[in-house]
């Protein structure tokens, strides 16, 4: 598989933001692999960072070697395919979890935490039901699409709310227009903020019924127990 253009830029962006994130300069980057027993200059660390098209050094990031990808990501504790661009997953062992389900790596990370409490509850097991039952549950489903939508109406939002927008909008005489249009049938336009804050409303209306349940199943599931015994 070719390393891409858009492969490259990933590992630019990710060489400079893990130095950044761990606060080190090149020059201390640079004395780091020389213990390693790696030798790379700051001038070519420099070089692997450049993010400009145009710059003649551009594409010096492609001819790595090997050697070096493998001694970076061992600094920065992270997969040789996170520097590569060939995964969003820092963590090697979470790649083939974090590929299938798109999942970040504190997702992840949150998600093993769950469990292991999960292994020290009294009631062993009643942690991962609960977010089973999250997962599967329609109305969880429901509100998350209501999210969704609240995020969208949101952007609109935040678009309309631009200054450039609204004086183009307010010199639109199509607008006008259409509002004429609307109020003469009985409707009105409604601002996207509405929109965006009726879904919130909605998606915590049915996220609270869920949570609602959960007390009414753990008593069903008891007495399901006591009787199987």
């Amino acid at each position: 598989m070719p390393y891409t253009e858009k492969q490259i830029a990933k590992t630019k962006d990710r060489l400079w933001n893990l130095r950044k994130d761990k606060g080190i300069s090149l020059a201390q980057l640079s004395e780091l692999l020389e213990k390693k027993g790696v030798i790379i200059s700051h001038t070519n660390l420099k070089n692997y960072e450049i993010d400009d098209e145009l710059h003649a050094l551009y594409h010096r990031t492609k001819t790595m070697s090997l050697e070096y990808f493998v001694a970076l990501a061992d600094i920065y504790d992270v997969s040789v395919d996170y520097l590569l661009g060939r995964s969003d997953t820092k963590k090697a062992q979470y790649r083939q979890i974090s590929d299938e389900l798109r999942l970040d790596d504190e997702a992840i990370d949150l998600l093993k935490a769950v469990i292991d409490e999960d292994k020290q509850m009294v009631q062993y097991g009643q942690r991962i039901k609960i977010f089973n039952d999250l997962l599967l549950d329609p109305d969880m489903l429901s509100a998350l699409c209501l999210l969704r939508e609240a995020c969208n109406a949101h952007e609109l939002y935040r678009e309309s709310s631009d200054e450039e927008t609204i004086d183009q909008r307010f010199h639109d005489k199509r607008l006008e227009v259409y509002e004429t249009y609307l109020l003469k049938y009985g409707l009105k336009a409604v601002d996207s903020a509405v929109i965006r804050d009726l879904f919130v409303s909605q998606a915590l209306a049915l996220i609270d019924r869920v949570i609602r349940q959960f007390p009414e199943r753990f008593v069903e599931d008891y007495h399901k127990r006591i009787a199987e015994k």
